[in-house]
């Protein structure tokens, strides 16, 4: 997938995923949202971590990534990038950001959605 701003992606769709980016870029915080099966997603990656949040129910927007409240209600992760303590998941090239939004897409599509 050729990235023209390798910081920024914009209005992509993955089928085989049911995943639509409508933005995922930006530096310090790198942040991106979109669907997935038509659940709203959020991603957030600043110093040397990242999270991940998509709710389960369809027409609920999240306004920011937040893994330790209403877990009942969401699919939410968290990891490293980088060098601990230091600032890459800052810098975040889209590409890797998207690596790690297909992979959590996968998993849940298949904890979260019948039918899949």
């Amino acid at each position: 997938m050729p990235l023209g701003d390798p910081y920024e992606l914009k209005d992509l769709k993955i089928d085989e995923l049911q995943l639509y980016v409508e933005f995922l870029g930006g530096m310090s915080p790198v942040e991106g949202w979109g669907t997935i099966a038509g659940r709203h997603w959020l991603f957030h990656a600043r110093y040397d971590s990242w999270g991940l949040e998509v709710v389960l129910e369809k027409d609920i927007k999240i306004p920011w990534v937040d893994c330790d409240t209403d877990a009942d209600e969401k699919y939410c992760v968290e990891g490293e990038y980088g060098a601990v303590g230091g600032f890459d998941a800052s810098y975040m090239p889209a590409a890797d950001a998207l690596e790690i939004i297909k992979l959590h897409a996968r998993i849940f599509l298949d904890m979260h959605v019948e039918n899949v």
